[in-house]
């Protein structure tokens, strides 16, 4: 009887130790696998190069909620949503194959839309606002991409002694929810990017 409970104790003993090692060598697996893709989404990506090859690893946001040019057009208010992301969902940087230089797509929220003709109103665009930017040339465009429109490109042409960070300031005009209602609804917003 004591020799039987002891072989029972012993083989209980020994399925614990080895449940125990294959929770140990899984959680191992489970950890190795992560620390790759942990790392890597902390490096920072270089999003695009201006002409000098210096690289552009971030894109930030530029409020603005201050006086306008544009106030005093009565059929088209400044929106109530905010420039980015109600507005813009996402900016892309990239360079034009055919110089190389640094270009930026933005790309319009799914509601909204863009119009070069708006009843009873200015038409909608992309304005550059070159008062507020910073170590930039000119521009580039704009280029409205897409039928519908749906992305706007313009391509950044710096000074020759070109420093950061480069501030890109603009005013959009669009039709606010134009793609859920299907009536124009005349809306500007103001802000920009800065890159760094």
């Amino acid at each position: 009887m004591v020799t039987t409970a002891t072989s029972k104790t012993r083989k209980s003993a020994k399925k614990s130790t080895l449940k125990s090692k294959k929770r140990s060598a899984t959680t191992t697996r489970k950890a190795t696998s992560k620390s790759p893709a942990k790392k890597s989404g902390g490096a920072s990506r270089a999003l695009a190069t201006i002409s000098t090859g210096t690289q552009i690893s971030s894109i930030q946001i530029v409020p603005y909620d201050g006086a306008d040019a544009e106030d005093m057009i009565i059929c088209r208010p400044k929106s109530t949503l905010k420039l980015f992301p109600d507005i813009i969902k996402r900016v892309d940087g990239d360079n034009d194959p055919t110089d190389g230089r640094l270009r930026l797509t933005f790309v319009i929220n799914d509601p909204h839309a863009i119009f070069f003709s708006v009843p009873g109103c200015n038409p909608d665009a992309f304005v550059y606002i070159p008062v507020q930017g910073n170590n930039i040339a000119s521009i580039g465009g704009p280029e409205y991409l897409g039928t519908p429109i749906k992305k706007i490109r313009v391509k950044i042409f710096s000074p020759p002694l070109m420093r950061f960070p480069i501030i890109l300031s603009f005013r959009l005009r669009f039709e606010e929810n134009f793609n859920l209602t299907q009536q124009f609804k005349p809306r500007r917003r103001r802000g920009g990017v800065k890159l760094l």
